[in-house]
């Protein structure tokens, strides 16, 4: 799974967790990741729904989400930073 710990490096620019057989849910703690450009999870097993805050980083340019299990609606917000 994804350490939540993650979420503790508040400038971080770039994440690319892809390709890495991750399981579980994109952790809570994640939305403390304001400085974010990059945002990779694709080719991983996750699973739940995409947290609506993803939508809401402010400085978010990159999101790669595709090759996973996410059920849900995608967050209505999403694309307009």
């Amino acid at each position: 799974s994804i350490p939540k710990e993650l979420g503790n490096l508040t400038n971080l620019v770039n994440l690319d967790l892809s390709n890495n057989a991750l399981t579980g849910e994109i952790p809570f703690e994640f939305i403390n990741l304001k400085q974010l450009k990059l945002f990779n999870l694709f080719l991983n097993r996750l699973h739940g729904s995409i947290p609506d805050y993803v939508a809401e980083l402010p400085n978010l340019e990159t999101l790669g989400l595709w090759m996973n299990n996410f059920t849900g609606e995608i967050p209505r917000k999403l694309g307009q930073n």
